[in-house]
């Protein structure tokens, strides 16, 4: 489906495995899933999720909305959930999300993410390629990760795990605290110095 364009994208009542990821660079305006599956539903905004609605599986890439409150249900979002989707700026996060998988905000429009305390999980790509994030915020009371100057660390800033693409200091300064790296540098849009 990579790379197709459709208005709509309509998942039938017999479908039971949809694979993390299947719906990358699909460009829809909204995904619509049949009443009577078991499996799968959506929300008013065509958002894809597993029936209970704990884990958010696809944002429609072509969706007009800007900003997303993601349900308070959700306690996973998938692979690239929200990948492709330029028209999105602002999503806001529920406490009680525990997990944020790979590559979830690449190729978006978001600028700048808060991370609850709830969560658990960063995957290690979570950001890449979300070439428009300036700032990555992580509540002071998350027991797992930590930010400065808008740069996401785990808890005792020993590693630092994303410089935000976006982020438009020329100069970074990495705190003495940090012994190991992740190779988030590279993509850098205005970091001239480091």
């Amino acid at each position: 489906f990579m790379f197709t364009n459709m208005k709509e994208l309509a998942i039938p009542k017999n479908v039971s495995d949809i694979e993390p990821g299947a719906f990358f660079g699909v460009f829809t305006d909204k995904i619509v899933v049949d009443e009577e599956n078991p499996y799968y539903s959506t929300d008013e905004y065509g958002v894809l999720f597993n029936e209970d609605k704990t884990t958010l599986i696809a944002w429609p890439a072509l969706c007009s909305e800007v900003n997303y409150t993601v349900p308070e249900t959700v306690k996973i979002i998938n692979i690239v959930a929200f990948g492709y989707a330029p028209r999105l700026e602002a999503v806001t996060l529920p406490e009680g999300l525990e997990e944020i998988g790979e590559g979830v905000f690449g190729i978006s429009g978001i600028k700048s993410i808060n991370i609850p305390a709830s969560v658990k999980t960063i995957y290690e790509d979570a950001f890449v390629s979300a070439f428009d994030l300036e700032e990555i915020i992580v509540d002071e009371d998350n027991t797992y990760f930590s930010s400065e100057d808008g740069v996401l660390f785990n808890k005792d800033k020993t590693s630092l795990l994303c410089y935000p693409e976006g982020k438009t200091d020329r100069e970074y300064t990495i705190p003495e605290t940090v012994t190991s790296l992740y190779n988030h540098f590279s993509s850098a849009l205005y970091l001239r110095r480091l």
